[in-house]
């Protein structure tokens, strides 16, 4: 397949990792708080530039790109546009957009429970229309038993220790683990 990665925002730290990877990545800009006709006109240049992309499929990632990908999925000549929920609805913003946007899905993806329940309790989307694809990792082979890895961090055997494992923003709240 060939994967293009877009994005709603200036570039940044993705675009980066995706040029060094060789990803093919673009940075569109939808301004999406500026009233009705400057939100229609963005959507509108928007799913022109999908459409120029002549994609077969857009998977969408998290809330905002969710509702602008459905919002705009019939004028881009996609053929199947995926919901993909990855939290508990963050970055909601607009009840009346939200509702055409989850029209156009024809499936919906969740890493999570919590992703998953949103969709069916907030956003009342029949749960046989929600497939639960939990988060990937490889881990690499054991190199330091337990008690070796608190000598490493110089912690003893009666210390709590916790580890979070999650993207880095603002709203995970690093700071109070």
């Amino acid at each position: 397949a060939h994967v293009e990665v877009w994005g709603l925002r200036p570039r940044g730290r993705v675009a980066e990792f995706c040029e060094q990877e060789k990803i093919p990545c673009r940075s569109v800009s939808v301004p999406l708080h500026h009233g009705w006709i400057r939100r229609g006109v963005a959507l509108a240049r928007f799913a022109t530039a999908l459409r120029r992309a002549r994609l077969d499929v857009i998977l969408s990632y998290t809330m905002v790109p969710n509702v602008v990908c459905g919002a705009v999925f019939p004028w881009t000549g996609a053929k199947v546009f995926v919901w993909n929920q990855r939290d508990a609805g963050m970055g909601r913003f607009g009840r009346t957009l939200e509702r055409i946007a989850l029209r156009h899905a024809r499936r919906f993806v969740s890493n999570s429970e919590q992703g998953a329940r949103f969709l069916t309790e907030t956003l009342g989307i029949d749960p046989a229309r929600i497939r639960l694809v939990n988060n990937g990792a490889c881990l690499p082979p054991v190199e330091m038993t337990r008690r070796e890895w608190r000598e490493h961090l110089g912690v003893g055997d009666a210390a709590f220790l916790a580890c979070m494992v999650s993207n880095l923003h603002g709203y995970k709240d690093h700071p109070t683990l």
